[in-house]
């Protein structure tokens, strides 16, 4: 990728629009907490499973209110963003990439 003033410009927004989207679904009254970390021009977004079936799903909606808002924020603005979901324990902090139990028992 060129450096181009432009493809500058485009990747400061959309770090933005990600950033903004986040922001909102935190801020909004009932969300749950929801972790975030973008690398690269990924999206990463953790959330707590739950204890039991009910809280797991009512977060599993959660978690796809989160990826619904960020997408829609991006298409919004001609910004395409494909997107998938995974089930496992990872260690998350925004100060650090993820990591799963395996690349820290290695």
């Amino acid at each position: 990728m060129s450096k181009t003033p432009k493809s500058i410009k485009e990747i400061s927004e959309y770090f933005a629009l990600v950033r903004d989207s986040i922001k909102k679904l935190k801020a909004s009254n009932d969300a749950v907490e929801i972790g975030s970390i973008v690398i690269s021009d990924s999206v990463i977004l953790s959330i707590n499973s739950g204890s039991n079936r009910k809280e797991k799903l009512q977060r599993l909606r959660d978690l796809c209110i989160a990826v619904r808002e960020i997408q829609y924020g991006l298409a919004k603005n001609n910004i395409w963003m494909r997107g998938g979901i995974s089930h496992d324990d990872a260690f998350f902090n925004s100060n650090h990439p993820p990591a799963e139990p395996g690349a820290l028992n290695s």
